[in-house]
């Protein structure tokens, strides 16, 4: 049961693909911002207009769910349901606010997305109920393309450390790798919605990775 209703927006979303939106998702040192940039810098060579997103947005709402990533309790429940229910919002406005997703693919801009829904139903996932995860993001659309990175939890935490900075509250062992677990039966669970999904092993080289990102786009005919 939520605790939370649904706003009007989210419960009268249809789940459909959007072209050209292309969305990089994995655990926390997998390397999703990395690859991300190296892809975007590639379109900016090529000259392909493109934009770069990530979630949280830097909408006010998305700022509050990062302060929360700081300071929450994942093993609260109610804490679970409060991060979805925000995320839907964030994820909402995002999608169809001035600008949005929505307006700028249907422009031929392509967005390249750090995290999307599945981190929001992996992450909420692990604590909360996993359905009620899955609920709040039953109607949202899905990307074109969609680049999972597989990583082990202890190589993932090895790059956190190496980060020197302040650990978010999921940035833990136990925590990365029930989150693992919990991406990959995502994955497999969306794997017939329509998109183009390739699972990456985030422990190989960003040129090796970059490759097989683009070997993907140009075999599948990527958006121009």
């Amino acid at each position: 049961m939520t605790f939370f209703p649904k706003s009007y927006i989210i419960r009268n979303m249809s789940r459909g693909i959007i072209r050209h939106f292309i969305v990089f998702e994995g655990i926390d040192g997998s390397g999703t911002t990395t690859l991300l940039n190296r892809v975007s810098a590639r379109l900016t060579e090529r000259n392909i207009r493109h934009r770069c997103d990530a979630e949280p947005t830097s909408s006010a709402v998305g700022r509050r769910l990062r302060s929360m990533l700081q300071t929450g309790n994942p093993a609260d429940p109610l804490y679970n349901t409060a991060m979805s229910a925000l995320f839907s919002l964030d994820r909402a406005l995002h999608l169809y606010g001035p600008d949005g997703i929505a307006a700028a693919t249907a422009d031929g801009t392509i967005v390249l997305c750090d995290r999307y829904l599945f981190s929001t139903i992996a992450y909420q996932g692990i604590f909360g109920d996993p359905e009620e995860a899955l609920s709040f993001n039953e109607t949202f659309p899905l990307p074109e393309y969609l680049f999972f990175l597989d990583l082990p939890a202890s190589d993932a935490l090895k790059r956190i450390e190496k980060r020197g900075q302040k650990k978010e509250i999921y940035e833990t062992a136990d925590y990365l790798d029930r989150i693992a677990r919990r991406y990959r039966q995502i994955i497999s669970r969306f794997s017939d919605e329509g998109m183009k999904i390739l699972t990456l092993d985030a422990g190989l080289s960003p040129d090796t990775l970059e490759k097989q990102v683009f070997d993907s786009l140009s075999s599948e005919s990527a958006p121009e």
